[in-house]
């Protein structure tokens, strides 16, 4: 009896999922089949009725950001295409399909230098792991089209691709805007100030790396270069606050398109000075310091070792890392590292006390008994006399050196290096 009941259930429910299915299927007028035809034969026809093209926002792994790829679509079922990556003057043209794969695919479905740049397994500029590349698509899943955007799904790896009517006469037109804008906001370090709290943050690639303050965690936000600023790959919720991008403007004050309170800015040079790393050459002492490093280095050859490195600012050995000064020490093959900590004080946006506080990790206390390397950190300022810079730089936003003036004694300047200088007491 039991079976039966069982049997009984199970033939209401197939009756039950019929009747439904069928109520389903006459929601709709045409097959799955003709729905995506016709979504295949819309799209197109807004694509090459725009003579002017479009700007896609091509993004591949967000970890590299967005980038623009312009696109105009012909009627011989050839797409123009040029980008960023390439710059102006630069524009190859290749076949594209439409076809049904769950769902109506646009399809590059021919090499084109330019647009595969992203989705190579190892392209030209050598961006991405070897074997993936950028892992960016050429296959992308319409989810819907009309005269003012396209948007779409990469079909492999899933990233989010928009397409917009370019509004400018010409891709060169609109090329040299986004340059402009990225001249002016592009740096190596950024700082982030929402309602009086500043993350600090760098930038790789088309990414924006904010660290929070509060939970050492970072914020990534994967931007495009527009011609009004920089756009969001999708919003950022932080501390109530919505960030979906930033808007150029000259006072280097860039506010939150969706909320004025939220301002990304250089960050100061003080800032950028503790929290890098900064290269010594023995030819960039002045007269102050010269001695002093013309002691280590005989002691380095005393003990037949030559200095490999000397860094002042954030850097990282073997055994941790500081701030202070770091040396990295050559011998017989083989190098050997320390350093002597530093404490500082930021007194104004290009202003820093800085002071030795009498500790060292590494091999820094055996080369300070041993080779007089200690010796290095009474220009920048010994235990006990602090001394206090004004700094400055080729360029803020990515500056390539910077000169410390010691305020209370001009014979004491120094000029740091954004590149390693190796065996510095050789240049």
């Amino acid at each position: 009896m039991k079976k039966i009941y069982n049997l009984l259930f199970l033939l209401t429910a197939l009756m039950t999922y019929s009747s439904c299915t069928s109520e389903v299927d006459d929601v709709f007028d045409k097959s799955s089949s003709e729905r995506i035809e016709e979504t295949m034969s819309n799209t197109n026809a807004i694509l090459k009725a725009n003579t002017k093209g479009w700007i896609m926002k091509y993004y591949a792994n967000t970890m590299y950001g967005g980038y623009n790829v312009y696109c105009k679509f012909n009627q011989d079922k050839t797409v123009t295409v040029a980008s960023e990556i390439y710059g102006d003057g630069k524009e190859y043209s290749s076949h594209y399909k439409f076809e049904q794969s769950q769902g109506a695919i646009l399809s590059f479905d021919e090499y084109n230098p330019i647009f595969h740049f992203f989705s190579e397994p190892a392209n030209s500029a050598g961006v991405g792991d070897a074997g993936k590349g950028m892992l960016g698509d050429f296959e992308f899943r319409i989810q819907s089209a009309s005269n003012d955007s396209i948007v779409m799904l990469g079909k492999k790896h899933n990233s989010k691709i928009v397409m917009i009517p370019m509004a400018e006469n010409s891709w060169s037109d609109y090329y040299n805007k986004i340059v402009d804008i990225e001249n002016n906001m592009n740096a190596q370090k950024y700082a982030l100030n929402i309602d009086g709290v500043t993350l600090k943050g760098t930038r790789s690639f088309n990414e924006l790396v904010f660290t929070d303050p509060e939970t050492n965690a970072d914020i990534e936000m994967p931007i495009i270069v527009t011609p009004t600023g920089y756009e969001l790959y999708k919003p950022i919720e932080y501390k109530g606050k919505t960030i979906v991008g930033f808007t150029y403007s000259e006072d280097g004050l860039w506010k939150c398109t969706s909320d004025n309170s939220v301002v990304l800015a250089i960050l100061p040079l003080a800032d950028t000075f503790v929290d890098s790393a900064w290269y010594v050459a023995m030819s960039n002492m002045s007269k102050l310091g010269t001695p002093y490093f013309n002691y280590a280095n005989k002691g380095a050859t005393a003990i037949g070792e030559q200095i490999y490195l000397a860094v002042f600012g954030q850097y990282a050995i073997t055994s941790g890392s500081l701030f202070g000064l770091s040396f990295k020490s050559y011998y017989g093959g083989s190098l050997y590292s320390g350093g002597y900590n530093f404490s500082y004080k930021k007194v104004s946006d290009d202003e820093i006390t800085l002071e030795y506080k009498g500790t060292a990790i590494g091999d820094g206390s055996w080369y300070a008994t041993n080779a007089k390397y200690d010796y290095m950190v009474f220009p920048f300022g010994y235990s006990g006399t602090p001394r206090t810079f004004k700094l400055t730089t080729d360029d803020k936003k990515n500056p390539s050196y910077i000169i410390m003036t010691d305020e209370s004694d001009e014979n004491n300047v120094i000029k740091l290096l954004a590149s390693p200088v190796y065996f510095p007491f050789t240049k």
